[in-house]
């Protein structure tokens, strides 16, 4: 390549990555304010992640017999020393949700500076989707999200032509998404099945030949991730794989593909459409290099629409907008750099314009979105998290206080994870056994509920005493939450109150007569 040539290239390639970081950062902040101005974390994930966290630290309180992927747990538990959980949050989460839009733009960069891989993938950056996961702690699966693209680039070109370099790009963002996601990590092994099945069906000649070159250099690339064996191990057993949680009443493909789709289902649907290209293209382009990346793309989209149609757990769904657009802005760039005559060009700019006037009526509804979304799963309020009632706990009950929590209202939500995360004390936490996957989760959902069910009488007391119980935490936000019946029992027996406030009541078992 001379030496002008590739000059211009890497201006070029400046100029788009200072395009797409201003991009970035414009949709981090969009996302983090509406999160810092709600002063307090969005749903209850944080807190088991904190658990986690603090058992891999060997600072656990207790055996939860749970476990996660480390990375989001570990960051939290460590950074939590220095930062407030409802800042730390805040960044991790809106940090998060741009990951699937930078990882589809850092898996097609290598290809070569194109305006492409950041306009066409711009509905990704501000899905409904992506906010969702954000809204109630899906960070994990959204950092996976980004991952897999890079995943599936780097195996296919470390595929067709093996290199270190490429064996170290494969391994270090295999590694990052083992190390996030499980529920990601499935779909990325049924990704490089599927992009197996293209290479083998496009180029079958010299497949095997592939095959014996570069499975040393793939065996090298998974080497680090015998790091996370050991908790996989314990992982897979705890899994309820026979669970259904869906988004809506009706948990059909179609219908989780519209609450994927929700801020702009026009938008979307014709993006589905011309992502679905990318299986035609993959055949035409087969002997180029860009047909490398197509196939990453049509395994990652295939992927995407299987778990759509074959699992009706609405989590498994959250990859197809990251499919579309992966398959999307390889689609945009071939069909937009076709030779074709000055009227076809003007055609174009249309596309293109239109294109981004549709991303900016997604945007308005996408925000509006937003905002309601923070809401529903934020099902801690300022006031019981503002390191009042929750370090009440923290300073003023010995370290081995096993507490009964209460869920909220909304979906029976475990917010009693806080009491075992953020104050670091073992909790019988209640919540709907249908969003529980572990067993231990499931048993002590179970207590809880038994305990909560007369509550306030003689007998919740006495099944509290049965398990041992010490403290029990009633949110007054709880659907079962009876204010006249409770009014009474704290005026009758104040020395049994020991934290009161609009959101919260504590108060401890007698163990004596």
């Amino acid at each position: 390549m001379p030496l002008r040539t590739r000059r211009f290239q890497h201006v070029r390639r400046a100029r788009y990555d200072l395009l797409f970081a201003l991009i970035i950062i414009l949709a981090f902040v969009w996302r983090l304010i509406p999160l810092l101005e709600r002063g307090a974390p969005t749903g209850a994930d944080w807190a088991n992640d904190l658990v986690v966290g603090h058992s891999f630290l060997g600072t656990t309180v207790g055996n939860q017999g749970i476990t996660y992927p480390p990375l989001i747990p570990l960051l939290l538990a460590l950074l939590n020393t220095f930062i407030p959980i409802a800042i730390l949050t805040s960044l991790i989460a809106a940090s998060a949700a741009v990951s699937p839009y930078v990882g589809v733009y850092l898996a097609l960069r290598s290809f070569g500076p194109k305006l492409a891989w950041i306009i066409a993938p711009l509905p990704l950056l501000i899905a409904s989707s992506s906010s969702e996961m954000m809204a109630f702690g899906g960070a994990p699966q959204l950092i996976a999200n980004g991952c897999l693209p890079i995943v599936i680039v780097s195996a296919a070109l470390l595929f067709e032509h093996p290199t270190k370099r490429r064996a170290i790009a494969f391994s270090i963002s295999f590694f990052l998404l083992a190390a996030s996601s499980h529920l990601v990590l499935g779909q990325t092994f049924v990704a490089l099945a599927c992009l197996l099945i293209i290479e083998a069906a496009l180029h079958l000649k010299g497949f095997l030949t592939k095959v014996r070159q570069s499975a040393l250099y793939f065996a090298l690339g998974l080497v680090p991730l015998l790091l996370l064996v050991p908790i996989y191990v314990s992982l897979i057993p705890q899994l309820g794989f026979g669970q259904t949680i869906g988004a809506t009443g009706d948990s059909s493909p179609i219908s989780r593909l519209g609450f994927l789709t929700r801020e702009d289902k026009p938008l979307w649907y014709i993006c589905l459409f011309l992502s679905i290209l990318v299986a035609y293209l993959v055949v035409s382009y087969r002997h180029t290099r860009i047909g490398i990346y197509l196939r990453a793309a049509l395994s990652t989209l295939i992927t995407a629409l299987l778990f759509l149609l074959f699992t009706s757990d609405i989590r498994f769904s959250y990859l197809l907008p990251t499919g579309i657009c992966f398959s999307l802005g390889l689609v945009a760039y071939l069909v937009t750099h076709q030779p074709a005559s000055a009227w076809v060009h003007r055609m174009n700019i249309l596309i293109v314009i239109a294109f981004l006037g549709s991303v900016l009526i997604q945007f308005s509804s996408a925000s509006s979105l937003l905002t309601r979304q923070i809401n529903f799963y934020g099902t801690l309020t300022v006031s019981s998290l503002d390191l009042r009632a929750l370090n009440y706990i923290k300073s003023n009950t010995p370290r081995n206080s096993l507490f009964a929590v209460t869920s909220v209202t909304q979906g029976y939500n475990p917010v009693g994870w806080w009491v075992e995360g953020y104050s670091e004390r073992p909790a019988l936490v209640q919540g709907n056994s249908s969003f529980l996957f572990y067993a231990s989760q499931k048993k002590d959902s179970r207590i809880a509920t038994d305990i909560f069910g007369s509550f306030p009488s003689t007998a919740a007391f006495k099944i509290a005493r049965d398990y041992k119980v010490n403290y029990l935490v009633i949110f007054r936000d709880w659907a079962q939450y009876n204010a006249v019946s409770t009014e009474n029992f704290t005026q009758s027996h104040p020395s049994l109150v020991v934290y009161s406030n609009a959101d919260i009541l504590i108060v401890k078992v007698p163990h004596g007569p």
